[in-house]
């Protein structure tokens, strides 16, 4: 490349003017040649006084400054976008925020090492001042160096100035390990000496800028990790500490975890940011009761319960949820309340207190667990809750209330029966006392809670026993607060606990026909007679948990009359029926007259001692045990309830409690009382040792029945079972009255009923089997006898022995449903008046009525197993007979089939006998007579194809005359006649001869003649498998297959046979 230079000069330029003279010298210009190639690249260096700058304001001496922060924007300006030197910029920028940080590293270095809980304040304080300037020095040199971090920062992808800065921080200050340590010492010092002053105030300041700055440089996460494992040393440490100085009072040591838990998250709410919260007060929580939550539990919940601190309870379940250790508590809560209840069980001296001791625990247990034993989600902060104005209720822990039931249950088996018996009586005051102030709600509630306490007792039956007894002596003594509240709580009883409480309600029914029975008595008998203030109640003896009582009394005259005047009644209206009055739970209403006329309601016994005062005023115990021949320990009973309780109208001399022989009775006429109407109770004889013995035997003996019956249906049904199973199905089937012992199982398994196979060796000892010929026995209720150790003298119901096995027969059987009917509907024996008098005239029961009512009650107790039996019986009887029956029955339809396959046969033999023209183109030489064909077609192939399928040719046509008839019936055929059943169509077949075998029927002598039946008919039959070979053999055709006669006419052959 070539360029000319010349010599120029114009107004710009500062050589001298052209010469003006064109005629002048002119100079010489000389040419020079330049040559243009790559040239070597220039550095780019930014001005060295931004370097100067730089340092200075990270030497903190930005108030030096000889120039302003503009010109120094300027500059950064001119470096970057025009002189293109960010890179050299951002390069010397880097090194001198590495040589500032090294230059803070060495000054914290010196800062030295804190030692106690005022140095390490000061060291911090010191570190968050030099985090600040620095920060803010940072934020001075990003500002005047903008276009480096919005040009050169962006086109390069690299690092921001703050990002470099902080860079070089971390490197230098959290980077270096004594740094790091120094600064955990530190927060360490500072807040566990706060800690063990108990203050958070002292902290304000410096813990939570030194956060800050943790923040900004990304540094906080692993300080978090730090003050968390920090906490949990130090409460590990103080936990042990102070176990170890209250080691006896658990109570204290939970109070103090509470303390120190809540002042951490004060500290935390102060020091730390929300979202360190919970993992610090999860930290402190698990150090504080590590390994000692189930010694706190054990040996606190009891306490709080008994005290009803339910906010300790509370707190518990709370921190011990968190914690991930909630068992423990439920398994102290479950054992105190197992402890509990058999402390309350297990106490004879306390049994009436009971009852009201179980409810108060139980509803104690019911509100802890509905107020402190709630479902924890965890610890929450107030970010977490929800936005909506009502939060969910808290649903208890299913695992406490599953421990309160079972251990009521548990608790219920320390002391077998008892419960269950003093249940049924605490029920029977409150239905006795009835609501008074409460509402029917409350009541109701009561009543509930009470029945939920028989749910816990296995001993159903004698909880069920009880409560029918004591429900019978309320309806009896109308003490009842209402009975329509009573057959309310018997139904409730009935559905939800055991449906044999059913055979309460025919108690019911009992009193509403007494009440009409009465009624109608007291019609027959005159306005103002002393019969009308009788009242008696007629009982069906199997409904009625009572048993005929030996306590006969003497009776008044009067009264004897009376009640002599009703059996005879009731005789007459009821054939067959036997009275037995029932004097121990009789009652009298009497009007006596002290210093102001009384009305008093007593006892039949008492009443009739009250009487005798009538005669003379004072009478000695030997005349009054001779008047009223009554048992002498119910005498002095009933002498004590009226000289010795709290209403004395009798006086007795000596004074004293007890009544002896020798006392003498007087009638008190300066009783006064404030009521009008009196009742004086009677003194209940305590129960003794004989008569608990003697109900419990009597117990024990119903359960092995039951056990025994149980085992008879198992051993029926399964023919061999293992002793595991037979205990487990035994266990099964009698759950829901009571149960049972396994020693009891084995005991009754090892019985006649069945065998022990031991044939086999020590593998198969377990195995049971009937015994040969053990489904031919029964178990009948004659064989029952009574109970070991029953006293017929004692208060309780009869229960029946063990059945014994008989040999089953016939008449065995039939007595046994002959009983069974009879007991069905046994003879209803009334609850005594109120005067009712025994039926021996002298007042005490005849062995042989005591005998036939126990038999009577033996019989009621067996009734359903024997009835069981016997439907059992019947029914595979029934069913024998069914299959009988059956098989009977399929043979006599065979029979009628057969009889109308051989009438079929001789309708149509009787239509070939009487007349040819009733079977229209029949060919007599083997068949039916074959159609005429298509020419071409052989006389060989008709006779052969009219042989071989019996005539099935088809379509219309005169039958073939040619050949003679090779059979002799004795007549020949005939021209179909006019009017010949038509073959419209194939379902027609069946019908047409249906009716013409009708018309056979109605006209066997051939009167009149019926429509015959066309050749086709017989055609359709045949192609339909209508009509089979054999029934054309029944028509009387004798097929023969000769070579044509040669007589043309031979004397016709006379059939084989005349079915007529």
């Amino acid at each position: 490349m070539f360029l000319l230079a010349f010599k120029k000069a114009d107004a710009f330029s500062s050589l001298p003017s052209s010469d003006t003279n064109p005629d002048g010298p002119r100079d010489h210009v000389p040419i020079r040649i330049l040559t243009y190639g790559p040239q070597a690249p220039v550095p780019k260096r930014a001005p060295d006084d931004l370097r100067r700058y730089i340092k200075r304001i990270l030497d903190g001496q930005s108030a030096t400054l000889s120039v302003t922060y503009d010109h120094i924007y300027g500059a950064c300006f001119s470096a970057v976008c025009v002189a293109d030197a960010g890179e050299d910029l951002y390069d010397k920028v880097k090194a001198e925020l590495q040589m500032a940080t090294d230059r803070l590293s060495r000054e914290i270095t010196g800062l030295g090492q804190p030692q106690d809980a005022e140095a390490a304040a000061r060291w911090i304080e010191a570190f968050v001042a030099k985090c600040t300037w620095f920060e803010k020095q940072v934020s001075l040199l990003q500002s005047v160096l903008t276009h480096l971090d919005q040009v050169y920062v962006q086109r390069a992808q690299t690092l921001t100035i703050r990002e470099l800065a902080f860079s070089a921080f971390a490197s230098s200050i959290f980077g270096r390990r004594p740094h790091a340590e120094t600064l955990q010492v530190a927060v360490s010092h500072l807040v566990n000496g706060e800690r063990h002053a108990g203050v958070v105030a002292d902290s304000k300041t410096c813990i939570p800028a030194l956060i800050q700055h943790l923040y900004a440089h990304q540094q906080f996460s692993a300080f978090e990790l730090r003050y968390r494992d920090m906490t949990r040393d130090f409460y590990e440490t103080n936990s042990t500490d102070f176990h170890d100085k209250f080691k006896d009072a658990p109570q204290t040591f939970f109070e103090h975890v509470q303390t120190q838990l809540n002042a951490e998250m004060e500290r935390s709410k102060q020091l730390l940011p929300v979202g360190s919260w919970a993992v610090v007060r999860e930290a402190a929580l698990k150090a504080l009761l590590k390994q000692r939550m189930k010694w706190i539990a054990e040996n606190t919940v009891g306490s709080y319960l008994d005290a009803k601190d339910f906010a300790s309870l509370k707190a518990m379940n709370t921190l011990f949820s968190q914690a991930d250790n909630a068992k423990v508590v439920c398994d102290a809560f479950g054992v105190h309340i197992l402890k509990s209840v058999q402390a309350i069980v297990k106490n004879p001296a306390e049994d009436d207190k009971m009852v009201e001791r179980l409810l108060a625990l139980h509803a104690l247990a019911e509100s802890a667990i509905q107020t402190c034993f709630l479902e924890v989600a965890g610890y929450q902060t107030s970010s977490d809750l929800p936005s909506t104005s009502t939060v969910p209720a808290a649903r208890p822990k299913q695992e406490f209330v599953y421990a309160f039931r079972d251990a009521f249950q548990h608790g219920f088996k320390s002391r077998r029966n008892k419960p269950a018996e003093m249940i049924a009586r605490y029920l029977d005051k409150l239905l006795r006392k009835g609501q008074g102030a409460k509402t029917n709600a409350q009541y109701e509630q009561q009543i509930d809670q009470v029945l939920g306490l028989s749910r816990f007792t296995e001993d159903k039956d004698v909880f069920r026993g009880f409560y029918l007894r004591a429900l019978a002596k309320r309806l009896l003594l109308e003490k009842s607060a209402s009975n329509d509240f009573e057959i309310t709580i018997l139904n409730k009883l009935k559905k939800d606990y055991d449906p044999e409480f059913s055979a309460g309600g025919e108690m019911f029914t009992d009193l509403a026909l007494s009440n009409d029975l009465i009624t109608e008595h007291h019609r027959k008998l005159p306005l103002k007679g002393e019969g009308r203030k009788l009242k008696v109640m007629v009982l069906k003896q199997g409904a009625w948990p009572y048993s005929q009582q030996p306590q006969g009394i003497r009776l008044p005259t009067t009264m004897q009359e009376q009640l002599g005047k009703f059996e005879a009644f009731y005789k007459a209206k009821h054939q067959g029926r036997t009275l037995h009055w029932q004097s121990s739970v009789s009652t009298m209403t009497l009007t006596a007259h002290f210093s102001e006329q009384k009305e008093l309601s007593v006892s039949l016994y008492q009443g009739v001692i009250l009487l005798l005062f009538n005669e003379s005023s004072t009478i000695s115990f030997k005349e009054i045990a001779q008047a009223t021949e009554l048992e002498d320990g119910l005498l002095r009973l009933t002498l004590q309830s009226l000289a010795c309780g709290k209403k004395r109208v009798l006086r007795k001399q000596p004074a004293g409690r007890d009544v002896n022989d020798n006392d003498v009775f007087h009638f008190n006429e300066t009783f006064t009382d404030s009521l009008t109407r009196i009742h004086i109770n009677s003194i209940q004889a305590k129960v003794s040792a004989e008569e608990s013995k003697a109900t419990q035997s009597a117990i024990d003996g119903e359960r092995s029945a039951s056990l025994d019956a149980a085992i008879v249906r198992i051993m029926k049904a399964k023919k061999e079972v293992m002793h595991g199973a037979l205990v487990n199905a035994v266990i099964d089937a009698v759950k829901n009255h009571f149960t049972p012992d396994v020693p009891a199982i084995k005991l009754a398994s090892t019985s006649d009923l069945f065998q022990l196979d031991t044939s086999y060796g020590g593998s198969r000892q377990s195995l049971y089997h009937p015994p040969p010929h053990s489904s031919q026995q029964y178990i009948s209720p004659m064989s029952l006898g009574p109970p070991q150790g029953y006293d017929p003298r004692l208060a309780h119901p009869v229960y029946p022995g063990a059945p014994q096995i008989q040999p089953y027969s016939s008449q065995a059987v039939a007595e046994l449903a002959r009983r069974t009917r009879h007991s069905a509907q046994p003879p209803a024996p009334p609850a005594p008046p109120q005067a009712g008098p025994s039926t021996s005239g002298g007042g005490a029961a005849a062995d042989d009525d005591v005998d036939a009512d126990y038999e009577d009650k033996r019989r009621r107790n067996t009734q359903a197993s024997a009835r069981f039996r016997i439907k059992k019986k019947m029914r595979s009887l029934e069913l024998e007979r069914s299959v009988s029956d059956l098989t009977g029955r399929a043979e006599e339809l065979e029979r009628e089939a057969a009889d109308l396959r051989r009438e079929n046969g001789w309708l149509k033999e009787i239509v070939m006998l009487r007349g040819g023209g009733h079977l229209a183109g029949i060919d007599l030489s083997g068949g039916m007579g074959q159609h005429q064909r298509p020419q071409g077609r052989q006389r060989e192939e008709s006779e052969s194809e009219s042989e071989g399928e019996g005539g099935k040719g088809k379509g219309k046509g005169k039958a073939r005359k040619s050949k003679p008839p090779s059979v002799n019936v004795g007549f020949k055929p005939s021209p179909p006649e006019r009017g010949a059943f038509p073959l419209d169509h194939d379902g027609e077949c069946k019908e047409q001869m249906k009716l013409y075998m009708s018309c056979l029927r109605s006209n066997a002598n051939k009167s009149s003649p019926c429509r015959p039946l066309s050749k086709d008919y017989l055609d359709c039959r045949m192609n339909k498998g209508l009509m089979e070979r054999d029934e054309w053999a029944n028509l009387g055709f004798q097929q023969q297959r000769t070579d044509p006669p040669t007589d043309p006419d031979p004397p016709p052959k006379p059939p084989s046979s005349s079915p007529t």
